[in-house]
C-alpha cells in the first residue's frame, strides 16, 4: 500500500504463505553454508566437482543432509546465514 512500510505490510506471511518462507529460509541457510567451502575460490573447479559430485548428482539417492555434510566435511551450521543478514 502507498505510504505504508513494506515489511509492515507483509501481511502474507501470516497467512497460508508462512511455512513456505519458513522451508525458503532454511534453505538459504544451507545454500549460504555450501558456498563458504568456495570461500575465494568460487571458480575453483575441484570444488565445483566435488560440488557436483556430493550434492547435485546424488539427487534423491541419499538423504540430502548426507550429503551437506559429506561435501562440507562437516555438520552444517548456521554461521554464514547469519553473517549475511547483518547490518
Amino acid at each position: 500500500q502507498e505510504d505504508t512500510n513494506l515489511v509492515a505490510s507483509f501481511g502474507h506471511l501470516m497467512n497460508v504463505y508462512d511455512a513456505g518462507y519458513y522451508g525458503y529460509l532454511w534453505s538459504l541457510v544451507y545454500a549460504k553454508d555450501l558456498f563458504t567451502k568456495f570461500n575465494d575460490h568460487e571458480l575453483d573447479l575441484n570444488i565445483g566437482l566435488e560440488f557436483r559430485d556430493e550434492i547435485l548428482s546424488q539427487g534423491s539417492i541419499r538423504p540430502s543432509m548426507e550429503s551437506i555434510k559429506i561435501f562440507l566435511g562437516r555438520e552444517p551450521n548456521e554461521d554464514a546465514f547469519i553473517e549475511s543478514i547483518k547490518c
